[in-house]
Formats: structure tokens, sequence, C-alpha cells
């Protein structure tokens, strides 16, 4: 165990550490009241920047306006996970409500040192849970408005918010305490996101849905989560609270903001407007300012979906906003529906050629109507060349045809000398199909011409996508990380890949070879997601979806020692695994080999009651238990004499790559042993190994 000893704060397009007593952290006297709505925090942003950046001292003050001592700083980059399971379990519902339930602390402590043993020093979790309009029945959320109905759940009202107030679950947010007290004993910092574009947990829309009038009322549609005046105040003094929280869980007491677990602070996860557009900058503006309200030190880590709809120029800019990600998977995005009113998108080339062509008619219509002798006269003289040429092939002789036009015009002058004289032969008048053509015909054809172009331009227009994925969502993750740190970097500030996987083993390790070779600007790359040890022994599973399932501490233990997989436990986990392992100890600076521990904490042998009779009286006894940490695979012991003694080795080679069941009753076995007639007592230990050597070995356990 690592106590955490220093703060992470930006410098430039950089993370440094600095000591926790090298840090001054600036905090303005008295937390601002939550600004009611975006759009009164846009009108006072330039006068705002003035205050987030506090005058330079003697010391180096960094970007996101803590101030440390220069000669104490030491880069800061990672290689990590995704943990979404940290303070709220999705893949362990109750079984009498289906309702989520908050992790156990050896959960919670195996995920952390998981972490720490990778060399990850980051965890990014999930976001807090919404009640909506369609659970308003359920007590299971972070947030909720109507708590009526609820017996023995503690709930606190949080401040300055109204219409409806909103409550704070105070037995799921004891979970996240405990998870920020872990972190912090392992100096392993948390990225926490806000709130969720995305309905798994509640997010935007449900939030939205609470301030309905009456709550739980369908009609009218739910405000708009990004502009609505009492949507946007009530959560920002959400915000406020959540940050300001005081942990009971370390010693002594702090606040969220004051404890440099927490690395920063993300303004959501993947967010969007429900259209699909960009998030309005304001909004992202007004939750950084409010973080930055309470204490400057942590950092806020902009949550918009910004690699699909583009980062915003003010955004960039903005002193209160430290970090940006990216998130990269190879499934495409759903552009946003035709004709919103969000940011277009990149211009194509029907809307080029439609536009041109709606310029050509535009001029071609004007010269008709103010100077159409120039579009009569060149046709007139055209025509007039044409005939003298047809008159010209009847005529003999090699006079040009030039001086027998001039000729011909001359002696058709009225002569008064001579009014009696012949007049010369002329060429044939023009055809009537070579006449000028009419004026009034010439402008209704560049008039219907024009309005056609204009008509085929505005559906160009009203047709083109919203702002498609930027860069196209099925590039190379390495040329996605290039594109994002060109856009990022020249406005000085730190970006990492807050979210990637679900693809091929050989993409993994192309991008993980792209961030660690990168430049200080790219501070990190966060696999998802990472599932942990179960109270019940075995792991938690998720499927991901496309034949992924979610990754596990070495892989789950014991699946390259020939054991068969079990369900939950995908294909490419040892692969991917032993790429996240070697690519965070390269851009941690150690090495490989301090990988090599010696597994920790010692296994927990649980009480299945699994244990058989055969009718021949052998007895088939099924062997589960808690694992350790860095364990390759297990050995398990049996005594049939007794919980101190007689213990012989019946398997090196016991996996804990299953399932975690619902109960430890019902369990499958991680390992199954069969007893020999005529025993009446049997007592099992097991102890985890790794290269380092053996862990300490468990207490023992009568199973039969």
């Amino acid at each position: 165990m690592i106590i955490m000893d220093s703060w992470v704060v930006r410098k430039g397009n950089s993370l440094v550490k600095v000591p926790i007593a090298a840090v001054t952290t600036t905090s303005p006297a008295a937390p601002s009241t939550p600004q009611s709505s975006p759009s009164t925090t846009a009108a006072s942003a330039t006068t705002t920047n003035s205050r987030a950046s506090p005058s330079p001292t003697a010391d180096t003050t960094n970007d996101n306006n803590s101030t440390a001592s220069a000669t104490a700083e030491t880069p800061f980059r990672f290689v990590s996970f995704n943990v979404p399971n940290l303070f709220y379990l999705e893949d362990r519902p109750n079984a009498t409500t289906g309702e989520r339930l908050g992790p156990t602390t050896f959960e919670q402590q195996d995920a952390v040192a998981t972490i720490a043993y990778l060399r990850g020093s980051v965890i990014r979790t999930y976001t807090l849970s919404y009640q909506s309009t369609t659970n308003l029945s359920k007590p299971a959320y972070h947030i909720a408005a109507n708590i009526t109905a609820f017996n023995g759940t503690k709930w606190s009202p949080i401040p300055n918010t109204a219409n409806p107030r909103l409550y704070l679950n105070e037995d799921l947010f004891a979970a996240l305490d405990s998870a920020v007290a872990i972190a912090h004993n392992h100096s392993v910092r948390l990225i926490i996101p806000f709130i969720d574009r995305w309905a798994w947990w509640g997010g935007i829309e449900a939030f939205a849905s609470l301030h309905t009038k009456p709550l739980g009322n369908a009609t009218p549609a739910a405000p708009d989560f990004f502009t609505d005046p009492t949507v946007t105040a009530n959560f920002f003094a959400l915000v406020t609270a959540v940050v300001n929280r005081t942990n009971n869980a370390v010693s002594p007491p702090r606040r969220y903001c004051e404890d440099p677990a927490i690395l920063a602070w993300e303004t959501g996860n993947e967010l969007q407007t429900l259209a699909g557009g960009r998030v309005p900058a304001n909004w992202t503006l007004a939750v950084a300012r409010t973080v930055k309200d309470v204490l400057r030190t942590q950092l806020v880590l902009d949550g918009s979906d910004g690699a699909r709809t583009g980062w915003q120029e003010e955004v960039l800019d903005d002193p209160d906003v430290d970090l940006f990600a990216g998130h990269y998977y190879d499934f495409v995005m759903a552009p946003a529906a035709a004709g919103s009113d969000e940011e277009q998108g990149p211009v194509g080339w029907p809307v080029v050629v439609t536009a041109v062509a709606s310029a050509i008619g535009v001029m071609l219509a004007l010269v008709l109507w103010m100077k159409p002798q120039w579009i009569i006269q060149s046709t007139t003289r055209k025509q007039k060349r044409q005939s003298l040429a047809r008159a010209d092939e009847t005529r003999t002789g090699d006079q040009p045809l030039d001086n027998l036009f001039l000729q011909s015009v001359s002696q058709s002058s009225p002569s008064t000398a001579d009014t009696t004289t012949t007049t010369p032969h002329l060429p044939n008048p023009p055809h009537p199909r070579h006449r000028p053509t009419p004026r009034p015909l010439l402008l209704l054809l560049a008039t219907l011409f024009t309005l056609t172009s204009l008509s085929l331009l505005a559906l160009s227009l009203s047709t083109r996508p919203t702002q498609p994925p930027l860069p196209q969502p099925l590039s190379p993750y390495p040329t996605r990380l290039a594109n994002d740190l060109f856009t990022i970097t020249p406005h000085r500030k730190p970006f990492l890949v807050g979210e990637f996987g679900l693809t091929a083993t050989s993409n993994v390790r192309d991008l993980l070879a792209a961030v660690t070779t990168a430049n200080a600007s790219c501070v990190g790359a966060m696999l998802w997601s990472l599932r942990f040890r179960a109270r019940d022994g075995g792991f938690y599973v998720h499927d991901e979806g496309g034949g992924y399932e979610a990754y596990h501490d070495r892989g789950g233990a014991g699946m390259g020692a020939g054991v068969v997989r079990g369900a939950g436990f995908g294909a490419d986990e040892g692969a991917v695994m032993a790429l996240m392992r070697g690519a965070a100890a390269a851009v941690s600076g150690v090495s490989n080999a301090s990988l090599a521990v010696v597994p920790a904490p010692p296994p927990v042998v649980l009480r299945t009651g699994n244990a058989t009779t055969a009718a021949n009286g052998t007895a088939v006894v099924g062997v589960r238990w808690r694992g350790s940490v860095g364990a390759a695979r297990y050995r398990v012991e049996r005594s049939v004499v007794g919980a101190a003694e007689g213990f012989v080795v019946v398997t090196e080679d016991g996996s804990e790559a299953v399932a975690a069941g619902g109960t430890a009753a019902a369990a499958e076995a991680m390992f199954v042993d069969e007893v020999g007639a005529g025993v009446k007592a049997a007592w099992y230990r097991v102890t985890g190994w790794s290269v380092a050597g053996y862990g300490k070995m468990s207490e023992a356990v009568r199973l039969f």
C-alpha cells in the first residue's frame, strides 16, 4: 500500500505531480451561487476568466490555478482502465427488487489494488445515477426527487435546489466515500463523470424529466437539460454539493475537493444534445466554474463527445477546463436527426455544385435585365457571319468576304445622285431558325435555371448530416489520436483517450504503441472495461456486445493453465491484459519485472454448500474462494485430519475464471474434489501463485 503524497496539476499541455506540501490551493471566500442558466454564464465568461488565473508568485503558477514548487515536479502519464462498478454495481442486481447495489469493501479494495498492481494509477468510474419519471418508485439512485415512498433509505436534501427539491442517497454515496478513501490509500486517482448522455443509469433525459410539472407528468415534454433555467440551476447546485461533500470514510474527514485522490471531475460521459449536436459551450464552462468555485486544485475534464462533434474554441481556450478526451470504438455513431438546428457538418460536393450553378444563374439573370444588348448583339453578329458564309459559297471570284460585306453595305445606302441605281445583290436574310432569341424567353429560361439551382441548394443544405464523426469513426486508432492531438495541443491542453476497446487485439496494440511514444500532451489511455473479484468468489462478468467481454485481473487467473474458460471471459483477455501491463509500465517509467509481486491478500475459502455424497460413499466437494490480486493460479490443499495438520496438495492449477454467483451456495465451484469413501470430514485451504512466489495461505475451512 502506497499512501498518496502528491497532487496532479496541469502545466501547459501536460500533467505533473507535485508534493502535497508544495501545493497552495486558492479558493473564493465563499462558494458562488449556482448559475441560473448557461445564458447568464456566457455573458460573464470574459470577466470570470480574470478571476480564474491568480497572479503569479515566486513559485510556478500551474494552469489549473494551484501554486506549486517548480523543483518537485514529475510528469504524470498513465495507461489504465475504466471501472464502471467501483461505487455502483450494474452486474449484481438485488435478487428481490432487481435494483442495483453498492459494492462491498472487499470488492472495492480488489478493484483499486488490481489497478495499482497493473501500474494503472488512474481509474475512470462511471457516472452518478439518476431517478426519472419512469422509475419514481425505486430508491436505488444517487439523485432523486420523489422520496416519499422510500423507507430505510437515508436521504439528504441538496441545497439550493427547487422545483423540484432534489435529494442525495446517503447509502449509495457511502460507497463513493469508500472508493475515494481506498483509492487514496493505494495512491490511485479517480476521474468521476457527473452525468451520462445515455440512459443506462439515468442520464440527462432522466434528470430533465424530474422537472416536469407535476412530477411524473408525461406531457408536456421534459424541458431541455442544457438550456432550461430551472434544470441548469438545479444541476449546478448538485455539482456544488457533490464536490463540497465531506467524506467521513477518511481520517480526518475532508471534503472531496480537498482530496488529491480525485484527479478530475468530468462534466459528463459522451455528452451531446438529444439531437446529437454539440453541448452548448456556456453550459460546459458553467460546470467548470462551479467546480473551480469550490476549490481550484482539482482538474476539470470536458465530458462532451468532442471526438465526434468537435470542440468549441471558447472551451478549448478557457483556463477552467483542464483536460479533453476522446472515446475510440469501431462502430459508427448515428448522426443527428435531419433538419435539426444544431451546428452543421462539412459541406459536400452536392452543395458545392448547386451553389455554383445558382451563382451562374443569378449572374445571367442580372445581365439580361441590366445589359440585354450584350447577349442580343453578340447573337446577332454570330448569325450575320453565318449568313454571309452561306452567301459566299454561291459567288465566283476571290474577293474577301469582309470587303464584299462592306461594299454591299455602302452601296445599299440611299444616294441622291442616282436613285435609280440597282441595289447590288446582298446575302440572303437569316433563316428564321437563326434569328436572335427574344429577350423575354431568355429571361424566363434564366429565371427557371436560377430557381431550380437555388431549390437544389436548399435541399442539399437541409439534408446533410449534423456534425459527422471527426475523424471518421472507422479510421485506425493511432490516426484518430494524431488528429485529436493536432486539434487540442495548440490550445495548450492535455488530451487522453478516455475510452477504447471492443476491438481486435491488434488495434489495442497499435493504440498503446501510439500512446506510449506520444509526447507529454497525450497523458494516457483507458481501456473499457475492468470488472473485479466478487464477494462470493470469481469475478463479475459483463457482455460488452459484438463478441467482447469485460476484462479481469490476469485475464482471469488459470486460463493459461489448460483450464476451460468460463462464460464471461473473452478469448482475448490474456493477450490484451499483457499489452496493458506492458504499456502501463512503459509510460510510468517502471520495468515489467516490477509487476512480479506476491499475490495478496490471502484467499478466503467460502462455505459453498456444494458437498455431496455418492451412493458408493465417495464425497464430491466443490471448492470456491475469493482470490488474490496478481495470482496467476492457485494451489488447493485438503486435510481429512483437521484444520491444522495433514494437508496434501490436490491441485496446483486452480482457476478463479468463473462468474460471480447470486449466492455463495448457488455459485459454480472453482475446483471439484473427490474424497475417498469412508472419509467423515474434509478441510480445505488455498494460496495464490505468481512468478514472484506463493502468497499467504488462507485459513482452513471445513467443507465436508
